[in-house]
Formats: C-alpha cells, sequence, structure tokens
C-alpha cells in the first residue's frame, strides 16, 4: 500500500482523531516510563506505529480483531520498544544473603 505524503497525512489525521484516547493512553504511559523522552521523538514514534498497523491491517481479519485492537497492539510494540533494558546494580552484601 504506497501512499502520497497528503493522503497519509489525511489518513493519519483521520485516524489519530478516532482513536485518540487510545493514542493518548499510551502517550500518558510512554511520559510516565520515559519523562526525558522529548516530545518529537514520542511523535515519530506513534506516527511509525499507525502508519505499520495501517500498512499490515488485513481487513479479512477484522471479524476477530478490530483495528483499534491492532493499533494498540502496535502502539504498545514500538513504544515498548524505547524502555531501557534492566539496568544491573551491585547488590550490597548485607541484602545478597538468603531470605527465607
Amino acid at each position: 500500500m504506497s501512499h502520497s505524503n497528503s493522503s497519509w497525512a489525511r489518513l493519519s489525521l483521520a485516524i489519530r482523531r478516532r482513536y485518540a484516547r487510545l493514542i493518548a493512553y499510551h502517550v500518558r504511559r510512554a511520559q510516565r516510563w520515559y519523562p526525558d523522552l522529548d516530545e518529537s521523538d514520542l511523535e515519530q514514534e506513534i506516527e511509525a506505529a499507525i502508519w505499520m498497523a495501517v500498512r499490515t491491517w488485513n481487513h479479512r481479519r477484522a471479524a476477530s480483531m478490530q483495528f483499534s485492537t491492532y493499533l494498540h497492539w502496535h502502539l504498545a510494540k514500538r513504544l515498548g520498544r524505547l524502555r531501557p533494558k534492566a539496568e544491573f546494580r551491585s547488590v550490597p552484601e548485607a541484602d545478597r544473603r538468603v531470605r527465607a
């Protein structure tokens, strides 16, 4: 599926309006996970998730999954990739003993 810039902009805007609450939910979660994340980076990730959901959506699967569920999955997947891996920290000696 190829889109010209203007048709993609219209489609993206329509999706953002239709699923504004879903997108806002993911924005709040991302801001809570990454408080120092730049707003433009977050916008790019949301745009990429919308693009991927539109590009890979198969309307024949609509009986088993609505587009909103599919978009939710792509937003969670895309924004989840931004999460830094757990940092390894040294544990103080007193906390290393086994607790029962």
